[in-house]
């Protein structure tokens, strides 16, 4: 895994633990963070996304996948196949930080390479995974803003769901863009 994905897992990570401890992030926070994303190029066209991973390609793989597991319920071979917007309900940045880093103790060290191989070959796909729930609840107040409130919540959320990661982080962007250009006006 190289260090651009690490401080990926890593800063999504410290988040849950800060707002689990009751602090809650600042809009400039959550922006720092996506500016970092884009900075080391974390993001995934969702081209790219669509059909990253065919289950077919190694038998021996797909069968020690299944073995790994990830959460209680959800096995390593599980989440390479699930829609980003599955997995992040389904697991926390935490989940996915606790395994990359015990990857080490998995009991078959032939898989390992083949792992490793696979976590480098589609680490962008993972982090768009892990941290589209981090995205989306950050993009949709911005979108409410950018559309003047003319779409309902429901609206708004049924497009940010289909957007990726940087789509979310540009509407972020541009109403940081038009807030400082509200604030010049006035």
């Amino acid at each position: 895994m190289n260090s651009q994905v690490e401080l990926a897992y890593g800063a999504l990570s410290i988040v849950e633990i800060l707002e689990k401890r009751g602090y809650e992030l600042y809009r400039s926070d959550a922006l720092a963070i996506m500016k970092t994303f884009a900075k080391f190029k974390l993001f995934e066209k969702s081209e790219e996304l669509e059909c990253w991973y065919d289950g077919g390609d190694d038998e021996e793989f797909a069968s020690k996948a299944k073995d790994i597991m990830i959460i209680p319920n959800l096995s390593f071979n599980d989440l390479i196949q699930l829609r980003p917007e599955k997995a992040a309900k389904l697991l926390t940045p935490t989940d996915y930080y606790k395994f990359l880093i015990t990857k080490w103790i998995w009991p078959w060290p032939g898989v390992i390479q083949k792992i490793n191989g696979f976590l480098n070959r589609f680490n962008l796909p993972l982090v768009e995974k892990m941290s589209r729930g981090f995205f989306r609840s950050w993009a949709l107040e911005p979108f409410l803003g950018l559309t003047r409130n003319r779409l309902t919540d429901c609206c708004c959320e049924l497009v940010i769901q289909n957007l990726n990661n940087q789509d979310l982080y540009n509407i972020c962007l541009a109403a940081e863009i038009a807030a400082k250009e509200e604030n010049r006006d006035t």
